[in-house]
């Protein structure tokens, strides 16, 4: 017990949990005597050492530490998990659009060495037609007459 109850305010909550009776009066009392009980007393083998040493490495441990105080230090009010929840959209949305971007880009580029392509083609066809016309006005239509 005497590892349970340090403070007075220790004394409290148990008084106010209805783990403990306080038939004494004050709380700060009440901690002395549960404190001094078993002063004398050699505690050779405790019945719930395995608990305490196990509830010991776990709150002594890296992640309950750290997500107690995360909670503590950032996310103590409602309006801290909506800001956090409207970041997390808002920065998915901007990946979402720089995809797209990328993606009508690189379409784009694919779409205008195509049109490139068929303005080459095009080229070289009017040229064709030009020459065929040219020789046909130069040399074909005087052998006619």
């Amino acid at each position: 017990m005497g590892m349970l109850v340090n403070t007075q305010e220790d004394v409290a909550q148990l008084v106010e949990s209805k783990v403990l009776v306080n038939s004494i009066g004050s709380n700060e009392e009440a901690a002395n005597m549960i404190n001094n009980m078993c002063k004398e007393v050699a505690c050779l083998e405790f019945f719930y050492e395995q608990q305490w040493e196990t509830l010991n490495m776990y709150y002594n441990g890296y992640w309950p530490k750290n997500i107690a105080w995360l909670r503590k230090t950032y996310f103590s009010s409602p309006w801290n998990m909506i800001a956090l929840f409207a970041g997390i959209i808002l920065f998915a949305f901007t990946i979402v659009q720089t995809i797209f971007t990328i993606k009508s880009a690189v379409v784009l580029k694919v779409l205008s060495s195509f049109v490139v392509q068929l303005n080459c083609n095009l080229y070289n066809t009017i040229r064709t037609i030009e020459v065929v016309s040219f020789f046909y006005t130069v040399w074909l239509i005087p052998l006619k007459w």
